[in-house]
């Protein structure tokens, strides 16, 4: 390197010079950054998981968000229309396909069921329940109920007419369409809390309905001791580790806005 150099003019040494130091610069810059990469790759891959399980979670937030919306123009709509006429059929159909529910109940001020998609659509809600939905007048979302391997979450909403509620929209099993999980991540299972623990979602069903209270977690970076429940009595981002199924597992849970639902990445 140093005899070319001294085979060329002073200009064109101290011009060449510059441009090694600049090389050599370069090359210890890439070495510090691969280096520190490696070091922080964890640190790195932890990060990108928080961020994609906020906005997954924001996404299942807004799905739910859609949701409400659409059964809301539903009941409003509703409440211009004698509830025993043929086009209340058309309107439920309508809602079912813009918000890909499956199943959807028109209830009347008896509880009669009045209109249903499917027709055959059955309905298993305590009328304690929905006679508290008729006198707050404000839409309603059950707790979680689990069978064969589903958790199943009813959504109701009232039909209002000057101040009072004639009817109920009841959406028997909103999972079908906020719950499920359209992509799969190769090596990574996502799922759904309720603020019991309960696993009311997940990318393997079969864990569905499973109670997380008394699995052993620590926060990552600290090693402090928590519970489920500790974790979901402080609604932010956390990242932790626990043993299941006998491997070791880093976990990112963050809560779903506007839910009491926390999400697993």
């Amino acid at each position: 390197m140093f005899a070319i150099l001294r085979h060329h003019s002073l200009f064109h040494q101290l011009f060449l010079s510059i441009i090694i130091v600049a090389l050599l610069g370069l090359a210890l810059n890439w070495f510090f950054m691969f280096r520190h990469g490696v070091m922080t790759s964890s640190e790195y891959l932890t990060q990108g998981n928080t961020q994609l399980a906020v906005n997954i979670a924001e996404s299942i937030s807004h799905g739910i968000r859609h949701l409400v919306h659409h059964m809301e123009q539903t009941a409003a709509l509703l409440r211009y229309v004698e509830l025993s006429t043929p086009i209340v059929h058309e309107i439920l159909q309508s809602t079912i396909h813009s918000s890909l529910l499956e199943e959807l109940i028109l209830l009347d001020d008896k509880l009669n069921i009045r209109a249903a998609i499917p027709s055959d659509a059955t309905l298993s809600l305590s009328p304690e329940l929905l006679g508290e939905v008729f006198i707050t007048g404000q839409p309603h979302s059950t707790e979680v109920i689990f069978k064969d391997d589903i958790g199943s979450i009813s959504l109701i909403v009232p039909i209002m007419r000057n101040g009072q509620a004639i009817g109920l929209l009841v959406a028997p099993n909103i999972c079908c369409s906020v719950l499920a999980w359209p992509v799969a991540i190769k090596d990574t299972h996502m799922f759904l809390l309720d603020d019991r623990a309960n696993v009311i979602s997940h990318s393997e069903p079969e864990h569905v309905g499973v109670n997380l209270t008394g699995i052993d977690i620590v926060r990552a970076g600290s090693n402090t001791p928590l519970s489920i429940t500790d974790i979901i009595a402080q609604p932010e981002t956390q990242v932790v580790r626990y043993q299941w199924q006998g491997r070791a597992r880093e976990t990112v849970l963050t809560p779903v806005p506007g839910t009491t639902w926390w999400f697993g990445l």
